[in-house]
């Protein structure tokens, strides 16, 4: 580091403390080896400093992920190996900590199912929605993973973690013996992950299936990068650093193996997408897996940016502006046969108020492809029915469509109208080219400044209608489930509003959030039971 830089950045870091003058640290350049040790400080990646006090702070964990993040930048050797030591160090701390080390919640009932998984077609079977994958004490349900790999044999994610569970319950002997698949279509799972974990089994696997097989279909540097990426995985020893992981290093599907069942041939991939999807999601646990599962088949490619507004309460979020829920390592192991999903983590915004979301959701409009941009986000959930309506209008030549939204209120027994409750955004777009957000993060505009609110628009109506003393929906509706999250998660979300600036800009609005915390319902709005089944993922 140049000596004015290096000056400049250990007096930032060392502000207020009283330590480093700008004398002093001129001092270090001849000899001061005290101030020499301080100048050296300020050389460390931002990563390592922020690492350092989680370490403090005695957050192991969080502390381990910074320092690797760190070390992707450091070229001074002496700072890798201190580095290095820190990590070795928290893991120690670690290790001294009660309960087990494994990441993976395991039943008795294990050793058979991986067996029976193992001899598993490895092709993309049909997904119903199924088990929790994290349990309450952070845990990931074992015998949910076998289930989601049988559904998606060849998503990165499934692999790496299915073949350290493999691994870790000493079964390995019954995944598979001797490589029998002489064609890519006798792939099972099982030859998959032993390819994986044996470096040798793979070699005359790919020999075999080299005879008869396209590279396209799964190949030696393929099985090369999977093999290197999981001799890296099984250095991962907790559930946060598995998120991270995967984070870091899963940037595409590594294996292309998409069969036909009918045919044995590859599955045609469509070039144009013809329903395009873009979210943004931070902290959303609670809903993203039902969100996923409930529009998964709905739309042809879906594009899901994490990150966070500048604004939002820093002690939620991770250090570089990621969910500290696993809400990605949720993403990263829904079930995706098709390869629809893709992840963008972008961290923390450059931009403030309503600049930040415009930021976020302009990262899904660059890959954005098709016939219909639907934009989603994680709490809203649209009937089947009503989502397909709602495509309809856009091919009869409407730029815009707006469905009405239930906004349940606290419980999915309650729903509120009135005053602010009345909005429902617009979420379906017709898909123009160069479209992009830029005055308001809801309406994306072309390229010419036009936004698609302003253009031939339909708005479906909310229909609502009193039978035996109770409110009834009918038509086409999207449940809402805003108001319907955990009180933290209610004022995280509310605070970042008042931070924005929105108690001035817009004080009915925020006077409407404020209504949650205490019951002090606005007068133009009112609370109204809601005793209709409820379609889809929620209803379960």
């Amino acid at each position: 580091m140049p000596v004015k830089l290096q000056e400049e950045s250990s007096r930032r870091h060392f502000k207020g403390r009283g330590v480093v003058p700008k004398q002093k640290l001129r001092k270090a350049q001849n000899g001061d080896d005290k101030i020499k040790k301080l100048a050296v400080i300020s050389m460390y990646d931002e990563k390592v400093l922020i690492a350092d006090r989680l370490f403090r702070k005695r957050e192991y964990q969080e502390a381990i992920i910074s320092y690797k993040n760190a070390l992707e930048h450091l070229n001074n050797k002496k700072l890798r190996e201190r580095v290095k030591t820190s990590i070795q160090l928290c893991r120690n701390k670690l290790k001294q900590l009660p309960g087990s080390r494994s990441y993976f919640d395991i039943d008795e009932n294990l050793v058979a199912e991986l067996k029976q998984m193992a001899l598993s077609r490895a092709e993309p079977s049909p997904r119903e929605h199924q088990g929790r994958l994290l349990l309450e004490n952070s845990k990931i349900n074992a015998g949910e993973i076998l289930h989601r790999i049988k559904a998606s044999p060849c998503q990165v994610a499934l692999i790496l973690l299915t073949s350290k569970l493999v691994e870790e319950t000493k079964t390995t002997d019954l995944i598979a013996s001797d490589p029998k698949a002489t064609d890519y279509l006798d792939l099972t799972i099982g030859d998959i992950l032993c390819c994986v974990i044996n470096p040798q089994y793979g070699k005359e696997i790919q020999i075999k299936l080299a005879r008869k097989s396209k590279p396209i279909h799964i190949c030696g540097s393929t099985l090369s990068k999977l093999q290197s990426l999981y001799k890296a995985f099984k250095e991962v020893e907790s559930l946060r650093e598995v998120e991270d992981f995967f984070r870091r290093n899963i940037k595409e599907k590594l294996v292309s193996l998409v069969i036909n069942k009918s045919d044995g041939d590859k599955t045609e991939v469509h070039e144009k997408h013809l329903v395009y999807a873009g979210s943004i999601f931070l902290n959303e646990r609670k809903f993203l897996e039902k969100c996923l599962a409930n529009h998964y088949e709905l739309i042809s490619k879906w594009c899901l940016v994490e990150g966070t507004c500048l604004g939002y309460p820093t002690n939620k979020v991770s250090s570089d502006g990621f969910s500290k829920d696993f809400s990605s390592l949720i993403l990263h192991l829904f079930p995706d046969p098709e390869g629809k999903l893709v992840y963008i983590p972008h961290g923390w915004t450059e931009n403030e108020g309503e600049d930040a979301k415009s930021e976020l959701r302009n990262n899904y409009l660059k890959g954005a492809s098709g016939e219909v941009l639907v934009v989603i986000d994680i709490d809203e959930f649209y009937p089947k029915q009503a989502f397909n309506q709602a495509i309809e209008k856009l091919r009869e030549g409407y730029d815009g469509v707006t469905v009405p939204q239930v906004h349940f209120w606290k419980s999915l027994n309650r729903f509120i109208i009135g005053g602010y409750y009345d909005i429902s955004h617009m979420r379906f777009f017709k898909m123009h080219k160069g479209i992009k957000y830029i005055n308001n993060h809801n309406f994306p505009e072309k390229p010419d400044g036009t936004r698609l609110d302003k253009q031939n628009c339909f708005k479906f109506e909310r229909k609502i209608s009193s039978k035996d003393s109770n409110a009834i929906w009918s038509g086409v509706y999207c449940y809402h489930m805003g108001f319907a999250k955990d009180a933290d998660d209610m004022k995280d979300k509310t605070d970042y509003y008042v931070n924005r600036g929105e108690k001035i800009t817009r004080p009915d609005t925020t006077k409407s959030r404020a209504a949650w915390f205490t019951n002090d319902i606005p007068d133009n709005c009112t609370v109204l039971p809601f005793n209709q089944p409820v379609h889809g993922v929620l209803g379960r």
